[in-house]
């Protein structure tokens, strides 16, 4: 019963086994006998966790009655009283037949019964839970016709049963921001308010049928006593549905559809597959395909999550040289990155991409050396990989990931030879006041293109004065020569040679005359 106590019905076995105003069963007797039907009906009280029988009765809960105040078991009363039949000289203070019946929150207790409205019938009688008292009765048949018929019987009313309408069944439950990226609802992650979610019925060509918002924790429901949500008709039991919600809703901007049956569980019952997200992207949407059960089979685990997509910072840091890089990746907008540096500075990239895994590959590059690849930031549950080896970083990028990947490149070392010949005199000696001539021949012998180069030669100024060169030199002293070029700046006498590259040369001649000290 509501209150947590039991209804006991106590069936007179003899009274079905006989009959009434009909022959005794298995004696060759034909005197007609009558068997009166005297079962009971109790209530065993709940007290301290146990169970107790007609606990504290005495008939006085509804104040002075015409039953009996010593029946039950413990002939102290008993709680449902009105289980009596008065018919002036047919009065039966006993008349249950044993078979109950109760829907829960109704108060009443259905028992078969012993004359439940008249003398010599059968049926129903209904119990207040409250009082004891009987509220109504109902006649099923009358045990005997006055026809002469010897099939009157003792008691023959059986099982009740209650018979309700088909109980409503409700779906839904919540939209929810998986921080982690893991498919699975944890306590600290929040619901999404404000999401249109709608249901279709796949068994009925795709019909829109109900369209709900969700609550503040993310909820949302559709069916149940009240049609919630629906906008046509009732939930159908046994039917295939669609969950959709829009992937363009505004209330996701910003977030990405999580993984769907994280749990490994996909058949979407309501007692096994609990706290994943269901969904799948399809078209546009994020669906949950599901087929709904019988009556009273309710599903609140039709639950979908999204998550925050991550960042990838690329950084690239280049010591003491200009450089523009290039990147190869399995990502179109990784790939699209190009990061220009000037000498010592430092430049980056910031890319917003779903959780997944991006390689990054510096494209291969002349007169440059990689020197390190470095991952920081905040790289959650799966770390992320270097390969310095192959110019390569694997980002293992989890929801909410803030992930930064620095590149550390250094300009290859030019390789230059300079040679010095003596062009004149040949003899290798000079006159006063005649001329002392040689070359100076610079040579590229690496790989990589000289854009910046100086030059210094020294000579003894007590028997040479400088006269001219093919290349003026940008300074002339005593005892010294210099030329620079700088081909990114503009600058120097040796700007119109450069760049320099690999296997060519440069030939300065410079004459001197020759002096006494």
């Amino acid at each position: 019963l509501d209150d947590g106590s039991m209804g006991i019905g106590i069936m007179d076995r003899f009274a079905y086994q006989a009959g009434w105003k009909t022959y005794t069963p298995n004696h060759p007797s034909t005197a007609v006998r009558n068997v009166l039907n005297t079962g009971d009906t109790l209530k065993a009280g709940l007290s301290g966790g146990s169970y107790v029988l007609e606990l504290g009765e005495n008939d006085a809960l509804v104040g002075t009655h015409s039953g009996l105040t010593n029946d039950s078991p413990g002939n102290n009363g008993e709680f449902f009283w009105g289980d009596y039949f008065d018919g002036g000289d047919a009065t039966h203070w006993e008349t249950s037949e044993g078979a109950l019946a109760y829907l829960p929150g109704s108060g009443q207790l259905a028992a078969t019964t012993l004359d439940p409205v008249a003398y010599e019938t059968h049926g129903v009688r209904f119990f207040d839970t409250t009082t004891g008292d009987k509220t109504r009765s109902y006649q099923a048949y009358r045990s005997y016709v006055n026809t002469g018929a010897l099939y009157g019987k003792g008691a023959g009313v059986g099982d009740i049963e209650i018979l309700l309408e088909p109980a409503p069944i409700e779906i839904g439950n919540r939209i929810w921001t998986d921080n982690d990226g893991d498919g699975i609802q944890d306590p600290d992650e929040p619901g999404i308010q404000g999401v249109t979610v709608n249901l279709y019925d796949m068994d009925n060509g795709g019909v829109l049928v109900g369209t709900a918002v969700t609550g503040a924790n993310g909820a949302y429901y559709f069916g149940g006593l009240t049609n919630t949500n629906m906008t046509s008709g009732s939930l159908l039991y046994n039917t295939n549905y669609e969950v959709r919600v829009s992937l363009s809703d505004a209330q996701l901007t910003g977030l990405d559809l999580t993984t769907q049956d994280a749990n490994a569980v996909t058949t979407n019952d309501n007692k096994t597959d609990l706290a994943d997200s269901d969904a799948a992207e399809t078209g546009g949407n994020a669906v949950i395909a599901f087929t709904t059960g019988s009556p009273g089979q309710n599903n609140h685990t039709l639950d979908i999550g999204f998550m925050p997509p991550g960042t990838i910072t690329i950084v690239k840091n280049t010591l003491s040289a200009n450089g523009a890089f290039d990147f190869s990746s399995n990502d179109a907008d990784l790939a699209a990155i190009r990061l220009t540096t000037v000498g010592n500075s430092a430049t980056s990239a910031v890319i917003t991409k779903s959780a997944g895994v991006y390689t990054i590959t510096e494209d291969a590059l002349t007169g440059w050396m990689l020197d390190d690849i470095a991952v920081s930031g905040n790289d959650g549950a799966t770390a992320s990989l270097t390969d310095t080896a192959n110019a390569r970083a694997v980002v293992n990028l989890d929801a909410g990931d803030a992930i930064t990947v620095t590149f550390t490149n250094s300009p290859v070392p030019p390789q230059l030879a300079l040679q010095k010949t003596l062009v004149s005199p040949a003899s290798g000696v000079a006159a006063e006041g005649g001329l002392v001539i040689y070359s100076l021949t610079i040579s590229n012998t690496g790989t990589v293109t000289v854009t910046e180069l100086d030059l210094a030669d020294t000579f003894d100024p007590t028997y040479l004065q400088f006269s001219t060169a093919c290349i003026t030199p940008d300074t002339a002293g005593a005892g010294s020569l210099s030329w620079v070029g700088d081909a990114v700046a503009g600058t120097g006498s040796l700007l119109a040679q450069l760049p320099l590259g690999p296997g060519q040369s440069i030939v300065i001649t410079v004459e001197f005359v020759a002096v006494k000290p």
